[in-house]
């Protein structure tokens, strides 16, 4: 019983906590970001291919 009280009132497992919630949000911030950049990427690849297949042509 006692070692559930420790466990209880240590505050290193909720600090642990904390920077896992923090770093899952970050996470989820960046593939938003990525998924929403996704397209303007693709666009600059296929013009690119484009200019590149038209100048060799």
């Amino acid at each position: 019983m006692r070692t559930l009280t420790e466990l209880w009132n240590d505050d290193a497992a909720s600090t642990g906590m904390e920077y896992a919630l923090i770093a899952s949000l970050v996470s989820v911030g960046i593939i938003a970001g990525l998924v929403a950049f996704a397209g303007s990427a693709v666009n600059v690849w296929t013009y690119a291919s484009t200019a590149i297949t038209a100048a060799l042509n």
